[in-house]
């Protein structure tokens, strides 16, 4: 059995959670659950299973994101209530339900639901800072430069860099006096700069302790 066909077993043996991102099934008020989306446009990759028991992956488009849940611009329908895998590049999948499907101009839009487990892994939140970026190569040596930070889950952060960076490279992230470790878990070009992805290594630390202990 493939990874993928385990992972939605399991996901299907588990049963449905309890939350709902469906407008009509939620009981909060129309005005709150507005305030707590964010707009986005974050490329993911889509595995199901289809009605002949065959393994699909497309790629579809998160435009918004809610504490339980994602609307994402897809090529296909989906069925409502089917179990599907969500994967950013350089991260393990996430599972979630289908709660809701309609096609319009762009596509066909999809309602889906995380599952409980997965909400912490999935939980990004926008962010716009400054930082510096360190890092030591046995050809370059050592490397500083500035970085913004786009993006942050409780597990890593997503950087806007004007250079490349090495995958697997063990960086140092350092802001506001403070400096975190970690390891590039990728890196890709976009109109003329780069795009990595850094999944944390160590707790933060403060700059202070570090100059102590030299």
């Amino acid at each position: 059995m493939s990874i993928l066909l385990r992972s939605l077993s399991e996901l299907l043996r588990r049963g449905e959670p309890e939350a709902a991102l469906a407008p009509e099934e939620s009981a909060e008020p129309i005005e709150m659950r507005a305030l707590s989306r964010v707009k986005t446009n974050e490329e993911v990759l889509l595995q199901w299973i289809d009605q002949d028991d065959a393994e699909r992956s497309e790629p579809a488009v998160i435009f918004e994101r809610s504490r339980r849940g994602a609307g994402l611009r897809f090529s296909v329908a989906l069925p409502v209530g089917l179990s599907i895998l969500l994967t950013r590049k350089g991260e393990g999948p996430v599972k979630a339900i289908v709660r809701h499907s309609r096609e319009l101009e762009d596509g066909f839009h999809l309602g889906v639901r995380l599952i409980g487990r997965e909400l912490r892994r999935f939980d990004r939140h926008p962010v716009d800072a400054e930082a510096s970026l360190h890092w030591s190569s046995v050809r370059n040596g050592q490397q500083t430069i500035v970085v913004r930070v786009t993006d942050s889950t409780a597990e890593g952060v997503q950087l806007d860099a004007p250079c490349s960076i090495p995958e697997e490279m063990m960086v140092r992230l350092g802001h506001g006096g403070w400096h975190r470790l970690g390891v590039i878990s990728y890196c890709k070009e976009r109109a003329g700069r780069f795009v990595a992805g850094v999944q944390f290594t160590t707790p933060p630390k403060s700059d202070e302790s570090a100059e102590a202990k030299d």
